[in-house]
């Protein structure tokens, strides 16, 4: 695994439900869709947790694009050197807003 099992370390149940989500990962094409869209480092998990959303019948390019960008631009405002799942969970957060 890429970011080396870190899970497995901290909480072994949800080191297997990530094991577990790894293969229904390879399963899911929208990820070759979504990677073009962004413009800076996506932890694994959070790049597929982003594609997952368009599986959505009403996700369109532009709604998307504008949750990237809010993801990344939550990065740069913590300082944080990548986007991981909580800028993209706030992102989503203040989406519905």
């Amino acid at each position: 695994m890429i970011h080396y099992a870190a899970c497995l370390e901290c909480d072994p149940v949800f080191g297997a439900e990530c094991e577990e989500q790894a293969v229904e990962k390879e399963l899911n094409q929208c990820i070759e869709k979504v990677s073009p869209l962004t413009h800076a480092r996506w932890c694994e998990h959070t790049m597929h947790a982003l594609s997952a959303l368009m599986l959505n019948k009403h996700m369109t390019a532009e709604k998307l694009q504008q949750i990237i960008n809010s993801s990344e631009n939550i990065a740069k405002e913590k300082n944080d050197p990548g986007i991981n799942t909580r800028h993209l969970f706030i992102a989503l957060g203040r989406a519905v807003i």
